[in-house]
C-alpha cells in the first residue's frame, strides 16, 4: 500500500539534527485520510501543483502528521492525526490520483530532544519548549507513549497514559468499571479513584490502601502516596493502581517528595526522621524535643529544591528549617523555634509544605491557626495569609484543620486539603475567599462527590488534575478541574 518514500529538508535545517526534517510514505493512487472520528477535518486545506510541495507544507506545521494529495484537483489537506486515529479510505474510481502521506517518526527522532533543554529543540518540527520546565515536550494535541510524541486519541480508544486523550473535545482516560481496562470516554467532574480500593474499603497488598495521607505526582505521572496507617509508601505508575513498596518504616509516615533524579524523601513522624529511597538512608539529624537548630522533633512537611537543599516543617518545634546537603545545622526560614504564635512571623502546627522555586516561595499549611502562610524566601521571614483569612471555620473564607496543600506554577492558585470540613478548597491570588473544588462541607461520604478527612493535594504535571488523599474513605481520587 506505502510504495514511495520522501525526505524533505527545510531550509533552515542543521545537517544531522534531523530536527526540521521529515521523512514520508506514500500509498497507492485511490486513497484519502480519514479520521476515527467523522466530526474532525483537515487543520488545513491547500491548493498546490504537486505531491512534493504538499509534504512542504505539512513539513513547515509541526501539527502535521498525515496530507493528502489529490493531482486532478490540486487539493493538499493536512491533518494532526495519524494511522493511530485515523485510517486509509479507499476512494477509486472517484478520486484515482489521490495519495496519502505519513509522515515517519521513530524513537530516534526524539532521542535527543525531549525532555532536554529548550535549546536542543529550537528548530525542531517534533517538540517545543515548556515554558514552566523549560524542557522540551509534546506539542498539544500529542502525548509522550514512552518513546515518541503521538497524537492524542479519540472517544472509546484505548488509552495508556492521563493525558492519551483529546482534551478538546472534552475526553480523559478512565478506568472503565473500575477493571483496569483503559479507554478515552467522557469527561466528568467526579472523583476517580486511582490508588486503592474502588468500594472505599481498607486494605493492603498491591491494591489496597490504610489510610492515604501524603500523595506527590513526578513529570511522568507516577503517584506516590503515604500510607499513615501502615508506614507503607506506595508507588503507582500512570493509570496502574498496582502500587510498588518503595519503603516500610515502622512508624507513622506523613509526606513524601520525589526530585528529579527520582529520590523518594519520606517525613517519619514518630521517628523524627527522614529516609530517602532507593538509597536507604536517613538524613544526618539528630531528633530531641529540645527544639534546636541541629535538630528536629516530629518532621511533618517536606519538599527539596533543585539544588539538593531540604525544606522540612517541624510540627512540634512550629518551624520549617532548610537543609543544605550534608548539613547538620539547619536554617529557621519560616517560623519561631519552639514558640507557637497567631501573628504573621509565627507558625502553630505546621503540617504540610509547598515550595515555588520559580518565585522563590515557600507555602506553608498553618494548621492549629487554621491558615495558609506564603514565605518569600530570601526576603522575608514574615508570612503572608494567602488562604483562610478568618480563620478556623466552615465559610468560604475560613479552614479547618488545614492539611494537604499544592500550588498551581500557572497562576499560582492554591489549593488546600480541607480536613476538618471534609472539602478541597481552591484560592485565587489575593482571593478574599476560596471555592469548593471537590467533596462538600461537612459532609462524610464514599461516593465519587465526596470525601472523608482529606489529607494531602497534588497537580499533574500539566495542572489538568487533582489528587487528593482521601484518607478516611482509603483511596486517593483524582478530580479534573
Amino acid at each position: 500500500m506505502f510504495i514511495v518514500i520522501l525526505i524533505l529538508f527545510s531550509s533552515s535545517c542543521i545537517s544531522y539534527t534531523y530536527q526540521d526534517v521529515s521523512i514520508v510514505r506514500l500509498t497507492d493512487f485511490g486513497y484519502v485520510f480519514a479520521p476515527l472520528n467523522d466530526s474532525m477535518g483537515p487543520f488545513l486545506t491547500l491548493t498546490e501543483k504537486t505531491v512534493l510541495l504538499c509534504h512542504l507544507q505539512c513539513n513547515q506545521r509541526i501539527a502535521c502528521r498525515v496530507f493528502d494529495f489529490d493531482q486532478d484537483t490540486s487539493e493538499c489537506r493536512l491533518w494532526s492525526d495519524d494511522l493511530t486515529t485515523g485510517m486509509l479510505s479507499l476512494v477509486l474510481p472517484s478520486k484515482p490520483r489521490s495519495t496519502v502521506g505519513a509522515i515517519q517518526v521513530t524513537s530516534n527522532t526524539y532521542a535527543s530532544i525531549h525532555n532536554q533543554p529548550c535549546n536542543k529543540c529550537v528548530n525542531s518540527r517534533y517538540e517545543i519548549c515548556d515554558p514552566i520546565s523549560l524542557t522540551c515536550k509534546c506539542p498539544s494535541m500529542t502525548f509522550w507513549n514512552g518513546n515518541l510524541c503521538v497524537p492524542q486519541r479519540y472517544s472509546y480508544q484505548s488509552c495508556s497514559t492521563i493525558d492519551s486523550c483529546r482534551p478538546d473535545l472534552q475526553f480523559e482516560c478512565k478506568d472503565t468499571g473500575c477493571n483496569s481496562i483503559y479507554q478515552c470516554l467522557n469527561q466528568t467532574n467526579v472523583g476517580i479513584t486511582v490508588a486503592g480500593f474502588c468500594n472505599a474499603t481498607a486494605g493492603g497488598g498491591v491494591q489496597g490502601l490504610s489510610g492515604p495521607w501524603g500523595v506527590y505526582v513526578t513529570s511522568d505521572n507516577t503517584l506516590y502516596v503515604t500510607d499513615y496507617d501502615t508506614g507503607r509508601v506506595q508507588a503507582y505508575p500512570s493509570l496502574s493502581r498496582s502500587g510498588i513498596t518503595i519503603m516500610t518504616i515502622s512508624g507513622i509516615v506523613e509526606d513524601v517528595f520525589v526530585d528529579t533524579i527520582g529520590y523518594a524523601y519520606m517525613t517519619a513522624y514518630t521517628l523524627g526522621s527522614v529516609f530517602v529511597s532507593p538509597t536507604n538512608t536517613t538524613l544526618p539529624i539528630s531528633k530531641t524535643y529540645l527544639c534546636t537548630s541541629s535538630s528536629i522533633a516530629l518532621p511533618y512537611g517536606i519538599a527539596v529544591d533543585r539544588y539538593g537543599n531540604i525544606y522540612i516543617s517541624d510540627y512540634y518545634c512550629h518551624v520549617v528549617m532548610k537543609w543544605t546537603p550534608n548539613a547538620t545545622t539547619g536554617i529557621v526560614v519560616a517560623g519561631q523555634l519552639g514558640i507557637a504564635g497567631i501573628s504573621n512571623n509565627f507558625l502553630s502546627g505546621p503540617k504540610f509544605i509547598f515550595l515555588d522555586e520559580i518565585n522563590s516561595a515557600l507555602y506553608v499549611t498553618d494548621c492549629t491557626n487554621n491558615r495558609i502562610q506564603k514565605f518569600l524566601l530570601g526576603v522575608s521571614t514574615t508570612g503572608i495569609t494567602v488562604a483562610g483569612i478568618n480563620g478556623y471555620g466552615s465559610g468560604l473564607s475560613q479552614l479547618k484543620i488545614p492539611a494537604g496543600i499544592c500550588v498551581s506554577l500557572k497562576d499560582q492558585s492554591i489549593y488546600v486539603g480541607d480536613q476538618g470540613n471534609h472539602r478541597v478548597m481552591k484560592w485565587k491570588v489575593n482571593a478574599t475567599q476560596g471555592s469548593i473544588i471537590a467533596g462538600s462541607t461537612g459532609v462524610t461520604g464514599s461516593t465519587s462527590l465526596l470525601l472523608d478527612t482529606p489529607g494531602d493535594v497534588a497537580l499533574d504535571p500539566t495542572e489538568t488534575f487533582l489528587y487528593v488523599a482521601d484518607y478516611g474513605n482509603h483511596r486517593v481520587q483524582r478530580f479534573r478541574l
